[in-house]
């Protein structure tokens, strides 16, 4: 998803209310975006697994409609 320079890649925060951190690929070490804190914690929890994160959107989905 493109977002406006100086946003959350992730979730498109500005950095006028968020501080951005560089996200890197574990394998590669290869830099992949700017991510606010929130989102940068998300993924890091998630180690990367993308079935965890759709799997616990469908579970938020479920009891909030």
């Amino acid at each position: 998803m493109d977002r406006n320079t100086g946003c959350c890649d992730c979730c498109g925060v500005s950095s006028d209310y968020r501080t951005l951190y560089r996200d890197f690929d574990k394998g590669t070490d290869e830099p992949r975006g700017l991510l606010c804190n929130e989102c940068l914690n998300i993924i890091r929890f998630c180690e990367d697994d993308v079935d965890r994160l759709v799997y616990a959107s469908l579970y938020l989905e479920k009891w909030n409609g």
